[in-house]
């Protein structure tokens, strides 16, 4: 009887003569092609590319030559179809855990409450290599085995395990198996002969994680899972193969926490917005009082519930905005960014009636206008897995202008604000914003001159009277009984330069009732009376007192009649090289010193002026 027993597949010669007993001595000859290369061998190395040695069954060596092409093993890459490493369908999404009552009740973390970590919502989780990989069960018989194991947080307690058996489950053709509580199966495709006289298939399994935690009263957590392939002895003999995302992970993503927490966050009370006492920013425009830049309100959150249900938003936990106010969209977070104006929150999985203020939500919007009756703030609440839906404050009507670019200069007006706007006398400074328009005044309005009757709301419809809207630091006005004629007078101020004419530039965006400000002006829809501030020439018209210019009706200069504006009929300037919204005028035969006086009259309520610009000749 010999003790043990070796085979040994060459191409080249080989004889071996074996002794038995109990001494376990060799007699083995190596030959080459009938001539001997050693004798008494019990080693024997065998080198080269040529050439792969590999452990069979007890007592068998294989020999390859030349090596066969074999598949990779699992999770492995040592074989001729490439990487079979092994991947999940888990959609992970980074969360910050919460804290359960107790340890497994609702759900076990293992020290991962209130810290951010790999989390998903996918139930059943599904392992697989791209391809298929080699070691499986000959049809004949063998003893490839898988075993799959599903531990807790801890990473050492098993909750669900599969170990196939290999009697009765051997792991020799397409087929799937599943364990006894139904929760974890391992399915083959793809089975066939590998190279070499070995078997390959491909492997996928699933494990149903929520049923698992269900089973073990647990709402969801932490959990992992290792699988292992030993591969058939005869064979293949090696491995085993592992794939371990248990703790500490060694390959995979890790282990990751299931959140099963079927409540979304929600606002159960409700969300208010008021402006925050002595700090409250406001401008007056045409006697009309606005909110600007940095006014601040407080909006407050009550009842925020679940928001942090198994797991959170690692931040953004809340949105807080009031669009219509000028105020963009704000992020917060219990744990983070704003958490000082938070109460009532802790890190518990079951944590209700959360509160939120804040009283330097702030009009950050730097070019912003707003004019209505409908303006909210609005707040939602959100998970790492979706948001809820927007809970309002109730409704306001408010006025917002934070614009202030362009500022006016000598020669350019964008109707921002009236630094220039005079008087009918022009006297620099005479006009107070903050008083309301008398009949007879046009309107600066949102970056328009127009008339008091010709004020629209940002959602459209026109809105004379203001008295119900916010701000109101005093009174604002009421404009119902104003409309055209209106008039608009401004300084132009320039150097003592002497000229001889001007070009006024009407902004592009402007709505003339004929399409273009020549066309008004020669209808006398839009009336531009100028005077000179000064003039070289003795004789000259000059001063607020001076009789006016004209630039409307159809008349143009006429330096026969020109008489300086002591007569209506001598008081046409506007030149024929006009056009569209650029005018030409001339002072005729007298310069202009030091700019000029300008009153625009709107006599056609449709017409809104977005600005001009005056260029000296």
């Amino acid at each position: 009887m010999y003790r043990n027993r070796y085979k040994f597949l060459l191409t080249g010669g080989l004889s071996s003569t074996q002794s038995g007993g109990g001494g376990g001595s060799f007699n083995l000859s190596i030959q080459e092609e009938g001539s001997t290369v050693q004798s008494n061998v019990d080693t024997i190395n065998f080198v080269g590319t040529d050439v792969s040695a590999f452990a069979g069954g007890t007592g068998v060596a294989i020999i390859y030559i030349p090596p066969p092409a074999f598949s990779s093993h699992f999770n492995s890459n040592d074989g001729a179809n490439g990487n079979q490493a092994v991947t999940e369908n888990i959609s992970r999404s980074n969360a910050r855990i919460s804290t359960p009552t107790s340890e497994g009740n609702p759900f076990s973390t293992n020290t991962w409450a209130g810290t951010n970590q790999s989390s998903t919502r996918t139930t059943t989780t599904i392992f697989q290599t791209p391809s298929y990989c080699t070691g499986f069960t000959p049809t004949t018989g063998g003893d490839a085995q898988f075993s799959i194991i599903m531990y807790d947080a801890d990473g050492t307690t098993t909750l669900d395990s599969f170990t196939t058996n290999t009697a009765t489950q051997p792991l020799d053709q397409d087929i799937t198996y599943t364990n006894a509580s139904g929760n974890i199966s391992l399915q083959l495709t793809l089975y066939g002969a590998d190279a070499g006289g070995r078997f390959r298939a491909k492997p996928t399994i699933t494990v149903n994680a929520d049923s698992i935690l269900t089973a073990n009263s647990r709402e969801g957590g932490r959990f992992s899972v290792r699988i292992s392939m030993t591969t058939d002895t005869a064979t293949d003999g090696s491995g085993p193969y592992v794939f371990d995302m248990s703790i500490p992970a060694t390959n995979g993503n890790g282990a990751v926490f299931l959140d099963t927490g079927s409540t979304p966050p929600s606002i159960s009370g409700g969300v208010t917005i008021a402006e925050t006492g002595g700090s409250v920013l406001t401008k007056h425009i045409s006697g009309i009082e606005y909110y600007t830049l940095n006014s601040s309100f407080t909006i407050g959150v009550s009842g925020i519930d679940q928001l942090n249900r198994n797991t959170s938003r690692i931040n953004s936990n809340l949105q807080v905005e009031a669009t219509n106010y000028g105020i963009t969209l704000l992020s917060q977070s219990p744990f983070g960014s704003g958490s000082a104006r938070f109460s009532g929150w802790t890190n518990d999985y079951n944590v209700n009636g959360v509160s939120y203020s804040n009283i330097a939500f702030n009009i950050n919007n730097s070019n912003f206008r707003y004019a209505g009756t409908s303006a909210i703030g609005r707040s939602r609440v959100r998970d790492t897995w979706g948001n809820s839906s927007y809970t309002n404050t109730s409704s306001s009507s408010i006025l917002v202008d934070t614009v202030s670019t362009p500022a006016p200069s000598d020669t350019s007006e964008d109707f921002i604000e009236e630094s220039y706007r005079t008087t009918s006398g022009y006297v620099a400074s005479s006009w107070n914003s903050t008083t309301a328009l008398s009949s007879g005044d046009a309107l600066v309005y949102f970056g328009q001159l127009m008339s008091p009757s010709a004020s629209t709301l940002s959602s459209g419809g026109t809105n004379t009277n203001w008295t119900t809207f916010s701000p109101n630091s005093g009174s604002q006005p009421n404009y119902s009984a104003l409309g055209v004629p209106c008039s608009y007078y401004r300084r132009v101020p320039a150097d003592s330069t002497s000229r001889a004419s001007f070009t006024l530039v009407f902004d592009g965006t402007s709505t003339f009732v004929g399409g273009n400000a020549l066309t008004d002006l020669i209808n006398s829809n839009l009336e531009i009376f100028i005077r000179r501030i000064g003039s070289s020439n003795v004789g000259a018209n000059t001063g607020a007192a001076a009789p006016p210019l004209r630039l409307h009706t159809s008349n143009q200069y006429n330096f026969a009649t020109f008489d300086d504006g002591n007569t209506v009929a001598g008081s046409y300037i506007r030149l024929a090289s006009s056009s569209g919204n650029t005018i030409e005028g001339t002072f005729g035969s007298f310069d202009c010193q030091d700019g000029l006086l300008i009153e625009i009259r709107l006599t056609n309520a449709t017409i809104k002026l977005s600005g001009f610009d005056v260029t000296f000749n």
